[in-house]
């Protein structure tokens, strides 16, 4: 009889703790949904409040935490301090993820992103490649990976153009082979993993425009530091094809578009080019080609949106920054 009063005893307690799980679990749900309307009624700083609340309640719930990482960046403005506390909470989000769940694909784009976004671009290179190791098939982290690596270069070649007296407009090599040289030791490696890991990009998306875009700027950049005007012209002509690859894709996501109805394609759009060293002249806004391609072909002229690349966190950051 004591035993069967024992075992009794157990099991309500087991049903009793069971019944509190579920009722959380439930609470979690209803307040993420909660959260939801709040971005539906483009309150982004309620929603953190509630989805924060979800992930109190139901702090293994990666869903709620991702949310709520993509709400927090979505109230970081770009160029602030990357120390802001949005961002840090935010990467305490997305890093109480990978604790739970290290491969988690959600959690390194988050990480990846939010490194982008404050111009992090080392750590966010570092982190395109865990994504790529989680997911060899999403071609963002390669775009990613060989945009971080145009900007780890641009400053230094920006520096270059300017210390050899060239102004915005010039085209060419670089005068000065000592120059020249410097920048290759510095950056041939990023300049070779960047165009790699764009052209992976592009199997897997043959559309994906800002991948042709960098890819011709990263084949300038090389073509500015070669030692020939032979090597300098044929990798102009590399950067020249991207050019217009990405034109005759501009016009056949145009063509597959109805003209009545927004295109259902979402590209992720890079950040702007990094400032330049202090005391410097304007950094150029355009790629110069040669005068009978110059209009016709400038691409290099993305609009400043920062990523998330993904479509869903595109829209979530959008809300989230509408208090």
């Amino acid at each position: 009889l004591a035993a069967g009063l024992s075992t009794l005893g157990l099991c309500a307690i087991l049903a009793s703790g069971l019944a509190l799980t579920a009722r959380a679990q439930s609470a979690a749900a209803l307040l993420m949904q909660q959260g939801e309307a709040a971005l539906k009624q483009r309150n982004g700083a309620q929603a953190i409040e509630l989805y924060e609340r979800a992930v109190k309640l139901e702090p293994a719930n990666l869903k709620a935490k991702l949310r709520l990482a993509d709400c927090l960046m979505g109230q970081y403005v770009p160029g602030a301090n990357p120390a802001n506390a949005f961002v840090t909470r935010a990467r305490q989000q997305l890093s109480d993820m990978l604790a739970i769940d290290p491969g988690n694909k959600d959690a390194l784009k988050g990480m990846m992103n939010v490194s982008t976004n404050t111009r992090q671009f080392a750590e966010a290179h570092d982190w395109a490649v865990k994504a790529i190791a989680a997911d060899a098939t999403d071609p963002n982290p390669y775009y990613t990976a060989g945009f971080s690596d145009w900007a780890l270069t641009y400053p230094d070649y920006f520096a270059a153009r300017n210390n050899a007296g060239m102004q915005p407009q010039d085209p060419g090599i670089i005068p000065g082979t000592a120059i020249r040289h410097r920048l290759r030791d510095g950056h041939t490696a990023q300049l070779e993993d960047g165009v790699r890991m764009l052209q992976t990009a592009l199997q897997l998306n043959p559309d994906y425009i800002d991948a042709m875009a960098y890819t011709n700027l990263l084949y300038r950049i090389q073509a500015a530091i070669a030692d020939t005007n032979e090597q300098s012209a044929e990798l102009i002509g590399k950067a020249d094809d991207f050019v217009v690859q990405a034109l005759a894709a501009k016009q056949r996501l145009a063509a597959n578009s109805p003209a009545t109805q927004p295109s259902t394609m979402q590209l992720p759009a890079p950040p702007p080019p990094p400032p330049p060293p202090a005391g410097a002249r304007a950094v150029p806004n355009r790629i110069h080609l040669d005068n009978s391609m110059q209009q016709a072909k400038l691409i290099s002229q993305t609009p400043p949106v920062y990523p998330p690349a993904r479509s869903e966190e595109r829209r979530v950051g959008k809300e989230c920054r509408s208090r």
